[in-house]
């Protein structure tokens, strides 16, 4: 089995709880393991799953994804209810009261709703169902080394003649140098 028929068997299994509080799954829902939008690898506010709804899809698929970089079935299955609240509600729900009171009926208490996690009841649940199907056939992608690139670096620019300088950004730099306000003469980029 692969990840991807791993992480169907698991909603699977959990289609019968979100039935019990009337969200059904869309009846075209795919769950891959892929990177988010955005956020996949961030130090600080990393992503870790992310659910597209069908309108965004030309065929009406609703689109699961669990990020690689998660290592257990545990964290795998937690994300994945996480998403799949965001699969049955409608388009633009969020985290806000809908997601919010959904998540909780589902068993995912801990955290703010944008994080919520999964609670005592939810986690015995899961690790049952992960007993049950077998281990997540995944390692987990390593993610390091990222550092934050420097976007808005300003450059120094400096009047050839009298030494007047400023700093400008690279993108004023492309359209023209500036005018040396004491000179009237055009300015040269100081590497």
């Amino acid at each position: 089995m692969n990840r991807e028929a791993w992480l169907h068997t698991v909603a699977s299994d959990l289609a019968e709880d979100f039935l019990k509080v009337g969200k059904p799954f869309p009846s075209k829902l795919a769950i891959s393991v892929g990177f988010p939008s955005r956020g996949a690898v961030s130090m600080s506010k990393r992503i870790v799953g992310q659910c597209w709804n069908g309108v965004a899809s030309k065929d009406g698929t609703f689109h699961v994804f669990i990020s690689p970089v998660l290592k257990t079935g545990f964290e795998a299955a937690d994300t994945l209810v996480h998403e799949l609240c965001h699969a049955v509600l409608p388009a633009g729900s969020g985290h806000k009261a809908p997601f919010a009171k959904l998540a909780t009926q589902m068993g995912l208490t801990k955290g703010k709703p944008a994080q919520a996690s999964a609670g005592e009841e939810l986690s015995r649940r899961l690790n049952a169902l992960i007993k049950k199907v077998g281990a997540y056939p995944h390692s987990g992608l390593i993610v390091v080394g990222r550092t934050k690139v420097q976007t808005t670096r300003l450059l120094k620019v400096a009047c050839p003649t009298c030494d007047y300088t400023v700093r400008v950004t690279r993108s004023w730099l492309d359209i023209g140098l500036p005018i040396c306000p004491v000179d009237g003469i055009e300015m040269e980029e100081v590497q």
